[in-house]
């Protein structure tokens, strides 16, 4: 049954990244085919026979079926659908724009409680525990932070200060607005809000709860799920000539495998109070 599910898995993926469609396929035979991979796709996501939801297919289909021509913006190529009517009872099948329907998916859901994003960013960036404490630093005078994830590497501290905001339509399409909201809130207060903590463990360095005093220098950078714009050459908001300090996921795993050389070449390192 796994070797069925990886090949079905593997020639969808081969799919998208090659024709990149199906089709033209009767639109009355999708229903069922999509009912027919129901198993396979809960053996692969992992969902137990108890924990199975009432899943409305129909609702689902008619959401990615392109129903209304007059919506195709050409200027964004939008809005992206996986179902494209081609006749009276016949679709194409876009798998190319799998990736840009997920990615628009929670455009606009609101999470209430984001004490997740410490979690989240671990599981990310591969390690199991930051060596601070993700809740709070509470310090001996009582102030207190929230480090969202750190890790070291011989006397050096990397702390890193998590944006997770959803990617507006408008800036994929370059709107001046939303480009300098996404700059705003993503780039500059990272940064402003990690140097202000990087700041704070210089002149508090042994608190309640952590201990940082072995540590001679502190880099603090951010950390986003997109490959962010920086809008500026001011070294503030650079490692170095060529890297942001506003960073990927892949990017920060990639930073921990660095050696303590190359580390305290980067810009913006901070030297801890003696």
């Amino acid at each position: 049954m796994r070797e069925l599910i990886l090949e079905k898995r593997a020639t969808i993926i081969k799919s998208m990244f090659t024709r990149g469609y199906q089709g033209p396929i009767l639109e009355s035979e999708i229903i069922p085919a999509i009912e027919s991979f129901q198993e396979h796709t809960n053996l692969i996501l992992g969902i137990k026979e108890e924990d199975k939801l009432d899943i409305d297919i129909p609702s689902g289909y008619n959401f990615l079926r392109l129903n209304n021509t007059q919506s195709i913006d050409l200027l964004h190529s939008g809005p992206f659908k996986m179902f494209l009517p081609v006749s009276v009872d016949r679709v194409m099948i876009d798998l190319s724009k799998v990736s840009d329907i997920l990615d628009g998916l929670m455009f606009g859901i609101r999470i209430n409680d984001e004490n997740f994003k410490g979690t989240l960013l671990e599981e990310a960036v591969g390690s199991n525990t930051s060596i601070l404490p993700t809740k709070e630093c509470i310090a001996k005078d009582n102030t207190r932070k929230q480090i969202e994830y750190a890790f070291s590497v011989e006397d050096l501290l990397v702390i890193v200060e998590c944006k997770l905001k959803e990617m507006s339509l408008g800036y994929y399409k370059g709107t001046k607005e939303s480009i300098d909201t996404r700059t705003e809130n993503v780039v500059i207060k990272s940064i402003k809000q990690v140097d202000e903590k990087a700041a704070w463990l210089t002149n508090h360095p042994v608190g309640r709860n952590y201990d940082v005093s072995r540590y001679r220098y502190i880099l603090p950078i951010g950390l986003s799920a997109f490959k962010e714009f920086i809008h500026t050459k001011d070294k503030k908001y650079w490692l170095d000539s060529r890297l942001p300090r506003v960073i990927t996921f892949e990017e920060l795993r990639e930073l921990k495998e660095n050696n303590i050389n190359t580390l305290l070449g980067y810009w913006n390192i901070v030297e801890t109070v003696a």
